[in-house]
């Protein structure tokens, strides 16, 4: 239903602790300030924004099994699927 409304308890900054594999196979932690991030507790899903990501400042490498944020030339988010299925 696109016409219901979900109440927005908060806005603020977070940070994400996270790991991600450098160009030599070594898993380092990484941890990624994301602004002006909305508290809705009662949302189903945790949602994050490439376009939000974008706007801040960082860059985007992606294909058909991998993506890849960058800030200043440095990784601080990716992400990559384990079966890629597709449909036209």
């Amino acid at each position: 239903n696109y016409s219901s409304k979900t109440p927005i308890l908060g806005k603020g900054t977070v940070f994400l602790k996270h790991y991600i594999t450098d160009a030599s196979g070594k898993e380092v932690e990484r941890v990624t300030r994301l602004r002006k991030v909305l508290y809705v507790p009662t949302g189903t899903a945790k949602l994050l924004s490439a376009g939000q990501l974008l706007k801040s400042g960082c860059t985007l490498q992606a294909d058909r099994r991998k993506m890849v944020f960058r800030d200043n030339g440095k990784t601080v988010l990716e992400g990559g699927l384990k079966k890629v299925s597709r449909t036209l």
